[in-house]
């Protein structure tokens, strides 16, 4: 949240009818409806994702901010006397929900409920919410997850509960246990540290909390007879802003219920839920799923015994998916009360031979440390490994159920020259060819084109520039792994199109550029990039661009010489982002042709015989030439055009109304090396 914005409150939140009709039948259920429920405590873990700053500074907030939001969570759900939380409402509930930062990670170990962890963005969306999430998570089963951080735009914003039915249609996102929990802007959360007026009292939390537990907005988030299924909250048209006093009044000509934390006041206003919102709340709890916390770990104390180690994780199975050979590392800990001397840790790939290490060190408890187990090799394909540990201490292992991880790994298969491929068949996607989109935003798409003078439509690879506004963001499409090994020459050769954006005086500059890699994707060396109007191949347009004839399209071809004597590679076709048009590409190939040496051969000129009056050539040259100069002659010896072509190889170049005639000339081509001569005629 930015000093310059003003924050909304929180995202809109509706209701499927069929979870109200769920809902509505749990409620009205004898055993949901009793007056004094037993106090429900929700064990927290308050996941602080910061941009790296000291613990207490920016987002990166103090135990005590997090400590004064549990204290206003536990005073306004228990409508607790002398606290912000109180109310004397006819209508005011005593939730009977108390909050507490979790005592036990999902490890097994002691822990206060906080997790800190430096984020790769330093302001986070709604749409970032996976990305966000899975920065840090323990499970939503038994925890509360809540994520603090920047949050632009809004205070904070919650997944809705579910069902415990199966096949009731709901929001796919309520069905995401890796995401379920709520996020907080850092400086809307708690009383104390970097808070912010008027949202400086832990009200958002509150809030959000309700939505958690299935409570709507007082207003529906629509206008009456819209509402929140809740009686006792009398029905608004819009969300109060401030404290305005007096009080407005609510449809039904009431005074509206402001007080309410499902409304959209200032926090100072905000001390009020109502009994028939505490009864969907409490049906929440005891009955949609990931909401019952009675059993979780969250709440029981650790208990160590002696002689027990875990392997926490796999945190690496191979160097790369090129490699045949695997070297595993696993995170170790020790979660005996006593100190961890020697390990028999083994592995096996598939079922197949056992791999033994033996381990020796000093591992105090509960810390870690990373153990390198030998390499060994493997065939290309999908794998499946297996590490556990035996004997700590030379004794048995006091808890074996943490002792064994595995993990599925693949070793990509190596492919022979040439490479071809159209994108007619797009089950190759991400399998043999890989996309990869950093920032989870358009990225390359098959698409199939209706291309004019052509009987059928063509299938090729888009990159949506015109609707993605990240400028500056880079897209990979990335070829298999070749095989280079025996390779004489290597000649890449693609079509591309493209059409820059152009409104009034702007004109955009999206990108196109080749890498190479030798290391599996670690390292791309550039080895072809064009921009804005030298990638275009057409005219700059204002509207969504698409390629509609073969004169939109232009074929590159680059040597990649540079790369023989490598055993293996990969080309990626990388996208540079300026929010400005599609970029096109089709029929990739790479070839191990040698370009032939026979000076004829280094300039093709078609059709000839031509029609009309315009040449179009073609240079095949075996090495980039940094001066190449051609002059055009009628049959008296007469030069009718010239001109110089700079790092020539490739290209091709027109040479427009020759004299305006018809009849025959002569193409001269001059190096320092060669000369060559090539007779065409126009009719």
């Amino acid at each position: 949240m930015t000093a310059q914005q003003t924050p909304v409150r929180c995202v809109p939140h509706s209701s499927s009818p069929d979870f109200e009709q769920w809902l509505q039948r749990k409620i009205t259920n004898p055993i949901n409806k009793r007056t004094t429920a037993e106090v429900v405590t929700i064990p927290v873990v308050v996941h602080v994702v910061h941009n790296g700053e000291p613990v207490g500074e920016g987002t990166n907030i103090s135990q005590a901010q997090i400590v004064s939001q549990i204290r206003i969570l536990n005073e306004d759900f228990r409508k607790k006397l002398n606290t912000n939380g109180y109310n004397t409402h006819p209508a005011g509930a005593d939730i009977e929900v108390e909050f507490q930062l979790a005592i036990q990670s999902p490890e097994g170990i002691p822990t206060d409920g906080i997790v800190r962890v430096k984020g790769n963005k330093s302001v986070w969306d709604t749409p970032d919410d996976q990305t966000l999430k899975a920065l840090s998570y323990w499970n939503s089963a038994n925890y509360l997850n809540i994520w603090v951080c920047d949050l632009d735009g809004f205070l904070g914003y919650a997944q809705f509960p579910e069902t415990d039915v199966v096949g009731i249609p709901q929001n796919g996102t309520t069905k995401n246990p890796a995401t379920d929990g709520i996020v907080i802007d850092y400086q809307a959360f708690g009383d104390t540290g970097n808070v912010k007026t008027p949202f400086h009292l832990g009200r958002t939390a509150t809030h959000e909390i309700g939505h958690y537990l299935g409570l709507l907005h007082i207003s529906g988030d629509g206008n009456c007879p819209t509402d929140d299924y809740c009686a006792d909250t009398p029905p608004v048209n819009f969300q109060t802003s401030g404290c305005p006093s007096p009080k407005p009044l609510a449809c039904d000509g009431v005074e509206a219920q402001i007080e309410n934390y499902m409304d959209y006041s200032d926090d100072p206003c905000m001390n009020l839920f109502t009994e028939e919102q505490k009864q969907r709340m409490r049906t929440v709890l005891a009955n949609s799923p990931r909401r019952n916390f009675k059993n979780s770990p969250g709440l029981q104390v650790a208990v160590l015994t002696p002689n027990n180690a875990s392997i926490v994780t796999i945190s690496q199975t191979q160097h790369s998916l090129c490699t045949q050979e695997i070297a595993p590392k696993i995170l170790l800990r020790n979660f005996g009360n006593n100190e961890l001397t020697s390990l028999t840790i083994k592995y096996e790939v598939d079922g197949g031979n056992i791999q033994t290490f033996e381990w020796r060190g000093n591992l105090a408890s509960l810390d870690t440390t990373t153990v390198a187990l030998p390499d060994t090799q493997v065939s290309r394909t999908t794998h499946e490994l297996k590490v556990y540990s035996e004997l700590p201490n030379g004794n048995a292992d006091s808890q074996p159920t943490n002792d064994t991880k595995t993990q599925t790994f693949e070793v990509l298969p190596l492919n022979e020259l040439p490479l071809r491929y159209d994108f007619t068949d797009n089950t190759i996607l991400n399998t043999l060819w890989q996309i990869n989109n950093p920032d989870d935003s358009e990225t390359w798409q098959p698409t199939t084109l209706a291309v004019q003078n052509q009987i059928s439509a063509n299938d090729a690879m888009l990159l949506s520039y015109f609707d993605y506004p990240q400028t500056g963001a880079l897209d990979y499409l990335i070829s298999p792994l070749l095989d280079i090994s025996n390779a004489q020459s290597l000649i890449l050769s693609f079509r591309v199109a493209y059409a820059p954006f152009k409104d009034e005086d702007l004109v955009s500059r999206d990108g196109l550029k080749v890498g190479v890699t030798t290391d599996c994707g670690k390292t791309f060396i550039t080895a072809y990039e064009k921009y804005g109007d030298t990638l275009a191949t057409d005219e700059a347009v204002k509207e969504n661009w698409k390629p509609t004839q073969d004169s939109h399209w232009r074929t590159e071809k680059i040597n990649l010489g540079a790369w023989l004597g490598n055993s293996q590679l990969q080309v990626a076709f990388i996208g540079v982002n300026a929010y400005g048009n599609n970029i096109y590409i089709d029929d990739v190939s790479l070839t191990t042709t040698p370009l032939s040496t026979n000076p004829n051969d280094f300039v093709r000129i078609a059709p000839n015989p031509g029609q009309g009056t315009d040449i179009k050539a073609n240079l095949q040259l075996p090495t980039v030439v940094s001066t190449l100069d051609w002059a055009l002659f009628d049959l008296t010896g007469k030069k009718v055009r010239s001109g110089k072509i700079s790092k020539a190889q490739f290209q091709s170049f027109a040479i427009t109304n020759a004299q305006d005639k018809q009849g025959v000339y002569v193409l001269k081509i001059s190096t320092s090396d060669y000369n060559v001569a090539k007779r065409i005629v126009l009719y």
